[in-house]
């Protein structure tokens, strides 16, 4: 397979050796396009070390607070229709301008608690919060899970439909190329939804998990 000629391979294993070219090459800038997005936390633990270790500089489009308040000194920042430029971090930004939409947004969510008078109030409060947590999260997790398992599932049927679409194309096979080319075209029209609820899912549950992380230290 090694051998072969860039010709002769699928969509999916060009891809793949534009990816290694790029690997290969020296660079100090990173552009990082919601890098979070269909990753675990141990896995966005092990991106936010590489990040941080990384010499040269980063541009990122994110919507997970976690990673604003983790490395941002300078924010482009799309609100209301308008783009501005923030020097500083995210915390100074949420201090001195903050979202436009802020006031009619929903509240973040709160545990229905009692004041705290006691370390057994304090323990029953972070209880609530973390329960409260699990109830919103885990959810969106199974869902999460299933997605990234129907992406794989499909995005392997289009490396074998690439794979019969090339071999079509050497025979001169004019229907099966038909075929497959609609084959093909459904799959990834089908990819596509599937990454777009993805993507979904994945800022709701960073959005949540970063709500209920401002939550839990007051518990405490």
């Amino acid at each position: 397979d090694a051998l072969k000629k860039i010709s002769v391979l699928s969509g999916g294993e060009r891809s793949r050796v534009l990816l290694g070219k790029l690997l290969v090459s020296p660079a100090n800038l990173l552009l990082l396009d919601e890098p979070t997005n269909h990753l675990d936390m141990q896995s966005v633990d092990s991106l936010l070390e590489a990040v941080d270790a990384f010499e040269g500089s980063a541009i990122m489009v994110t919507h997970s607070e976690m990673i604003l308040r983790s490395f941002a000194q300078k924010l482009i920042v799309f609100d209301g229709g308008q783009v501005s430029v923030f020097l500083g971090t995210y915390d100074e930004f949420l201090d001195q301008r903050g979202w436009s939409e802020e006031a009619g947004s929903c509240p973040a969510p709160q545990a229905d608690v009692k004041p705290v008078t006691s370390k057994k109030d304090l323990r029953r409060r972070r209880a609530s919060i973390i329960q409260a947590r699990s109830e919103a999260l885990t959810p969106l997790r199974a869902r999460i899970r299933e997605l990234e398992c129907e992406i794989m599932a499909l995005e392997a049927s289009m490396e074998e439909a690439n794979l019969g679409l090339v071999e079509a194309s050497q025979a001169g096979d004019a229907e099966a190329i038909q075929k497959l080319s609609k084959q093909l075209h459904k799959k990834q029209a089908d990819t596509e939804k599937l990454y777009a609820e993805l993507d979904s899912a994945s800022s709701e549950h960073d959005r949540l998990e970063a709500e209920y992380a401002q939550l839990l230290p007051d518990a405490l």
